[in-house]
């Protein structure tokens, strides 16, 4: 998060301000001048009230307010509450008081006054991650606003406009609104406002690569600092100004330009204004930011004692959101300088304090920065990274594998938080609350397989019932993600053998490695949980030279052990519900062979089923709402996208999102037994998508389901028909696992010369529970 400046503007001033001139106007000596007044100095003052005492204050006075009738002043209060709340990491809290607000001053008949909660509204819902609704509450915003003449709420709305577009990446329209809103808050004589919009000029100008320009908006920028009263603003906005000349520095000839030395000094400045107010939060951001500057310097002494200072700051002020930025910065200086020990302290203070935010944050992309989720895979990867690395230089196996133990913890936080991203939701959260630990999942002849990418190599952690072992292989990230892309491309190609060079050399690296341990152990099942860009390859297609990886291990992939619910499947009392499209709808082609597949289906297993017509959204939900199934099998087009929500299975009439899946299969997870298997087998991921892939790896999880068995292409022949009916007939042993199904059926097909090719058989894979 960064600081309450950047991400909230100045509404609550502009509307205090509208307070305060209507009120004014209409009875001098009323209580509401007084209150107004009140807060609108609030705001430009230093208090000693925390953020909840304050909230409790306002939240009394609103209600005070309105039981006096004092609209105005209950709108005051409540647009307050909002402002404390979302500059507080907790904008989810503002909306709805925001929105209270707004329903009251719509009664009001003020325009300025409505425009102003509008503009406050749309950057707290831009802060949510709802951009097209805080692009409707700017708009609206501008529209009330522009049939007055307060040319300063116009700037500002114009202002938090440039904000949204520059958020959205649409940085033309962002300079088209920053333009006008810097003519309007020239000519309005607001010398706030002109900071706050020449701080955003030198933002936009930054991201477009304009450095001087950017330069030059935030110097000019601090011309206006002297004029601002002495408050916590006028401190965050020393911080902007310094960050941004900091940021410069690092793209060009700082030596020529005196821009870290001019950082530094308005840093400085923030420092000593935030400890005149008492304002730790100022005093944290300045100083690690200057910690910062410090480090890229390589004064390595002074820049850990500012960031231990910022860090104190951060605890005094109880604020997570400064507290993992600046652990997370020592923990690279203490690793950058030989001191790994040290750094894996700091990392691990850092990660608690990050996944605190992330807790708090709201989901996808918020003005244009990195979500928490994003950068929480990054402070995890390299922990694990620092985690294996230590490990490798310990001498006892026992020592070592103590930091092993803890890289694959480490791993399977980052495999969540990556998984949580992709859904937007706290589906995955609510999994690993309920399953088992991580060793007590894994059998005497079963393998857990985390092949991990880093930049320079990639490590093999292997999991065995009595241990674990680590192997690096020096293939670095782009030498390995092309292998991966070429592998993929050619696999896919049914009538040549261009795959087999690139199968063996990710075979050489993947598992060759780990082959002596595999064979030692007696493996038969090898559970891989992929990192990245291994999750778009089919690793049954993986060739040793003179077999496919298939032929020797039943396989089975996971987004992480902890999000695996490992119990066998009771086909003796399944109770199947068959789901399937055969004619065309929607644009998408007919699907010939799944008349046949069901058939076979329901041949062997019995069940009800729902087919073309009958298959449809609300027939699906009356299924499940009605009756209990533990086998779901779909066989209908789907595609994973990049996005969640853009990923669908096809019903007759409408499709089917990766949400309503939840909310019709996933109602069974309330129940004493839930889905246990969902088939999916007509799925499409796109050809190196990591995003798309890791939808399907998770859409077990997000289904509700204990397993899936999905593809990664589409196999629209009888060769689909024939591994399935294949899979189901497997499963009628009861001691034959998911995984070894799955393999019987791929090598029945292996060996017929029609479907021998690995494109026909690789795509189906086993997701979650392998038992």
């Amino acid at each position: 998060m960064k600081p309450t400046f950047r991400y909230f503007p100045i509404s609550f001033l502009l509307i205090a301000a509208v307070f305060f001139n209507a009120a004014h106007a209409a009875n001098p000596q009323s209580a509401v001048v007084e209150t107004v007044a009140e807060l609108r100095a609030d705001i430009r003052i230093t208090k000693t009230e925390t953020p909840g005492q304050e909230v409790s204050r306002l939240t009394e006075l609103a209600a005070a307010s309105r039981e006096s009738g004092d609209r105005p002043s209950e709108i005051s209060a409540l647009s307050r509450i909002g402002e404390v709340q979302a500059s507080h990491g907790y904008p989810d809290r503002a909306i709805p008081v925001l929105e209270d607000a707004l329903r009251v001053a719509s009664n009001l008949q003020d325009s300025d006054l409505e425009a102003a909660i509008h503009a406050q509204l749309g950057n707290v819902t831009l802060m949510q991650n709802l951009p097209q609704l805080a692009a409707n509450h700017f708009r609206s915003a501008l529209a009330l606003a522009n049939r007055g003449e307060n040319h300063a709420l116009i700037a500002s709305i114009q202002n938090d406009l440039g904000r949204y577009y520059l958020a959205t990446g649409e940085t033309g329209l962002a300079n088209r609104h920053l333009s006008d809103a810097l003519a309007l808050a020239e000519s309005a004589g607001e010398s706030f406002l002109l900071v706050k919009v020449r701080i955003n000029s030198g933002h936009a100008a930054s991201t477009e690569g304009n450095f001087a320009d950017a330069a030059s908006y935030y110097r000019a920028a601090y011309t206006g600092i002297p004029g601002l009263v002495p408050s916590s603003t006028k401190g965050y906005a020393l911080v902007e100004i310094g960050r941004g000349l900091a940021g410069l520095s690092r793209e060009v000839q700082a030596e020529q330009t005196g821009l870290r030395e001019q950082a530094s000094r308005i840093l400085d400045e923030a420092v000593k204004l935030g400890e005149t107010l008492g304002d730790e939060r100022v005093q944290s951001w300045a100083r690690g930011y200057l910690g910062g500057l410090s480090a890229d310097d390589h004064r390595t002494t002074k820049a850990r004692a500012l960031l231990e200072h910022a860090v104190l700051s951060a605890q005094r002020a109880d604020a997570p959101e400064l507290l993992y930025r600046w652990y997370w910065r020592l923990a690279r200086i203490f690793r950058d300088s030989g001191e790994p020990q040290v750094a894996l302290d700091y990392y691990r203070l850092a990660v608690p304090a990050l996944r605190l935010v992330v807790s708090r944050a709201p989901r996808g992309i918020v003005a244009g920065e990195p979500t928490a989720y994003s950068k929480l895979n990054r402070l995890l990867h390299e922990f694990a990274d620092l985690l294996l690395e230590s490990g490798r230089s310990k001498a006892q196996r026992e020592d070592a594998e103590l930091f092993y133990q803890e890289a694959r913890d480490t791993l399977e936080l980052q495999n969540a938080a990556e998984l949580e991203d992709y859904f937007q939701d706290d589906c995955v959260a609510a999994l690993r609350a309920k399953t088992r630990k991580l060793d007590q999942t894994v059998g005497p002849h079963t393998a857990v397989l985390y092949p991990v990418v880093f930049k320079d190599r990639l490590e093999l952690l292997i999991s065995f019932v009595d241990g674990m072992e680590v192997r690096r292989v020096d293939v670095d990230a782009v030498t390995l993600r092309a292998e991966i892309s070429t592998f993929r491309q050619l696999l896919e190609k049914r009538t040549t053998r261009q795959y087999l060079p690139h199968a063996q050399r990710l075979y050489s690296w993947i598992i060759r490695p780990v082959e002596p341990l595999l064979n030692s152990h007696d493996t038969d099942t090898l559970v891989i949980v992929p990192d990245a860009t291994l999750r778009t390859i089919p690793l049954t297609a993986l060739h040793d030279g003179d077999h496919f990886l298939v032929s020797n291990y039943a396989l089975a992939v996971t987004p992480g052990l902890e999000l695996t619910d490992p119990r066998p499947l009771p086909m003796r009392d399944a109770r199947v519900l068959l789901m399937g499209l055969t004619e065309s709808v929607q644009g998408y082609p007919a699907l010939a062979y799944v008349d046949s597949e069901l058939h076979s289906v329901e041949a062997q297993l019995g069940g009800d089923v729902l087919k073309d017509r009958e298959f449809i959204s609300r027939n699906v939900v009356s299924e499940f709402e009605n009756n209990t199934y533990n086998i779901v099998h779909i066989a209908s087009h789907g595609e994973f996208s990049t996005n969640s929500s853009d990923s669908f299975l096809l019903t007759y009439d409408s499709r089917l999102t990766m949400d309503e899946l939840e909310q019709t299969i996933g109602v069974a997870r309330f129940r004493d037994e839930p889905v246990e298997l969902l088939t999916l087998s007509a799925c499409q991921t796109a050809a190196g998508d990591d995003r798309a892939a890791l939808g399907l790896a998770g859409v077990a999880i997000k289904s509700g389901a204990r397993s899936a068995l999905a593809t990664l292409w589409s196999v629209n022949d009888e060769a689909t028909t024939m591994l399935i009916s294949e899979f189901y007939r497997q499963l009628g042993d009861p001691a034959i696992t998911k995984s070894e199904a799955l393999r019987s059926a791929q090598l029945k097909l292996l060996e017929d010369p029609r479907y021998s090719h690995p494109a026909y058989w690789s795509p189906f894979v086993i997701i979650g529970n392998w038992l």
